[in-house]
């Protein structure tokens, strides 16, 4: 099967090859399953949505979750986007519309860390975190470098004190729930 581009998966949809409720994601320009959900999971997306939509009312930000993002070769869903808020309703936010991009992650750590650190970095987004909900941290990944392999310069590994995301500060207890 050779590797698809953003336009062709969108077609797929639009003739209905791929379904609403088919589990997959376009990660560089594969149809990747994506993860189940298991109750820690989806407890936690639930808590971050909550947390950042009461943090970021009246400000330039919004939430978005499990919903695509647009991505030259790959349209990931994370678990939780921040994006310019008022985007329009016909297309999914670009990464400089992106304030953090936020992976959940339990048995999904290696591919959080490998294959979407790596998409993202190659977008240029920062910052994106990692909630590792595995071994109960904070993983932050800035200072992208887009180039070559594409990788983040910068990643901090946090089991307390705050953050800042999207102009908010949080505490890093409070994220990992």
């Amino acid at each position: 099967m050779a590797k698809l581009t953003v336009a062709e998966y969108h077609q797929l949809a639009e003739i209905g090859v791929l379904r609403p409720d088919d589990r997959l994601e376009l990660l560089e320009g594969w149809l990747v399953p994506k993860v189940t959900n298991n109750p820690l999971h989806a407890s936690a997306v639930q808590h971050l949505t909550h947390l950042f939509t009461i943090a970021l009312v009246g400000t330039r930000w919004a939430v978005r979750c499990q919903l695509p993002i647009a991505l030259a070769r790959s349209e990931p869903e994370p678990d939780i986007a921040v994006v310019a808020a008022g985007l329009p309703a016909e297309r999914h936010p670009y990464p400089a519309e992106l304030a953090a991009v936020i992976e959940v992650a339990y048995s999904s750590i290696t591919i959080d860390r490998r294959t979407k650190a790596r998409i993202y970095a190659a977008e240029g987004i920062e910052p994106y975190v990692i909630v590792n909900l595995a071994e109960m941290q904070l993983e932050i990944f800035t200072d992208p470098r887009p180039g070559g392999v594409a990788h983040y310069a910068q990643h901090a590994v946090l089991t307390d004190g705050t953050v800042d995301l999207a102009g908010q500060t949080f505490e890093v207890s409070d994220l990992l729930g």
